[in-house]
């Protein structure tokens, strides 16, 4: 938790619009993360450019996934701007 609380920080910091860790109630070892950008264009430059700090941390968080498991990625647009 600490390390993924470690992320959202840095992710935030460096400009994401929202980051959220959500849990599973029925399988408390399922988590999903989401992760908004402003922009389609601010999404891919994120993956562009992915600074030092997050790959340290993505890394230690990889190294704490269950053997034989991959993360999931899905990616959705929004079909309209959020209000804020």
């Amino acid at each position: 938790m600490q390390t993924m609380q470690e992320l959202g920080h840095i992710l935030k910091s460096e400009g994401l619009a929202y980051w959220g860790l959500f849990q599973d109630p029925a399988d408390l070892s399922h988590y999903i993360e989401i992760r908004i950008a402003a922009t389609w264009t601010e999404h891919m430059r994120q993956h562009e450019r992915v600074t030092k700090n997050v790959q340290i941390v993505e890394d230690k968080i990889r190294a704490l996934v269950k053997d034989g498991t991959l993360p999931k990625v899905s990616h959705y647009i929004a079909k309209n701007k959020p209000t804020q």
